[in-house]
């Protein structure tokens, strides 16, 4: 006998959009990312949410669509639902917890983008739907209940990251900044840095007293650093370019590989003629080679712009003539 049976614990409120992105824009961007109109929710005046799509991907080896939902609450927000695509039969549930420590989830790996726009632009338009609930209590889960199926019924739960952060009483380090601490585990970012490694559980006095004081970098800098550690990615989804510039420093002084390889191209994907010099000479300080060569070959192609030659007077010499050897050679391919 087949039973369905909607459970309904507290309220729960319907949310839903279709956003449509043009072709010509998503090749144009490919590298960046596209952010949605925010949407309010009848009945929550405090509560606001969009939605976010990567193109080319959030993280390497951008090879699929990145979309992610961010909600603003001064509550904590359970939603469960899908992505849809529009056209096709591509159907992605998501389930999460938003908090102020994780505001931001989605699919990291939504679309294959082999192929992608023969399969999901349809009539040189790509269309992303989102239909869910939302509720401001744990247990406001609306549940599908069939034939006693445990899959059924969508239990909201936090994700397994944020579970790990907010395990305080296993943290073993504190990061001191600006008379504020961070705690974490040792062993986390001992793994993204051998810099943290060799302070918490080698021989260095901050093995003993389990805290290390931070003071050439501001909090937030910090607090996105170790989030980074523990694949939290909220506060890279909407991000400044100075954010940027500074864990790129960051993760050169703590040589966070991991850290320094998704910065740098999230700082490609932004290169434009007003911040390239600035870009090319803050890649020189810190070794960012990658980022380093593709500021080259933008200058290159940028040559006559105005605010390029404005912004050479504020390079070193060496950067100078790295920049006039690679036109150089362009030229001569």
């Amino acid at each position: 006998m087949m039973m369905n049976q909607i459970v309904t614990k507290t309220k729960s409120y319907p949310i839903s959009c279709e956003w449509e992105i043009d072709e010509f824009s998503l090749r144009a961007n490919k590298n960046g990312y596209f952010t949605s109109p925010k949407f309010f929710v009848d009945g929550l005046p405090d509560v606001k949410w969009w939605m976010i799509v990567y193109p080319n991907g959030l993280r390497e080896p951008h090879n699929f669509l990145s979309a992610f939902i961010k909600m603003e609450s001064p509550k904590n927000v359970y939603l469960m639902g899908k992505f849809v695509i529009k056209g096709t039969t591509l159907k992605k549930r998501v389930r999460h917890t938003f908090t102020r420590v994780s505001p931001t989830h989605g699919s990291k790996y939504l679309i294959p983008l082999e192929n992608f726009y023969e399969h999901y632009v349809l009539d040189g338009k790509f269309t992303i739907e989102l239909h869910a609930t939302i509720a401001l209590d744990e247990t406001a889960t609306t549940s599908l209940i069939e034939n006693n199926d445990v899959d059924a019924a969508l239990k909201v739960t936090p994700s397994l990251a944020t579970f790990m952060f907010e395990d305080n009483e296993s943290k073993d380090v504190a990061l001191v900044i600006e008379e504020q601490s961070i705690h974490a585990h040792s062993r986390v970012l001992g793994y993204h840095s051998p810099v943290f490694e060799r302070m918490f559980n080698g021989t260095m006095k901050e093995s003993i007293e389990r805290k290390v004081t931070i003071t050439d970098f501001e909090f937030e800098v910090v607090k996105c650093a170790v989030y980074f550690c523990y694949d939290m990615y909220s506060s890279f989804v909407e991000p400044s370019e100075y954010l940027f510039e500074q864990l790129l420093r960051f993760a050169d002084k703590y040589d966070m590989k991991k850290l320094m390889v998704f910065c740098e191209t999230s700082l490609i994907s932004k290169i434009d003629i007003t911040n390239v010099c600035q870009f090319i000479q803050l890649a020189n300080e810190v070794n960012a080679f990658d980022l380093k060569e593709k500021c080259c070959i933008f200058i290159s192609a940028h040559i006559d712009s105005t605010a390029i030659l404005n912004g050479f007077e504020v390079l070193d010499s060496s950067i100078f003539k790295q920049i006039m050897l690679s036109i150089l050679n362009s030229h001569r391919e």
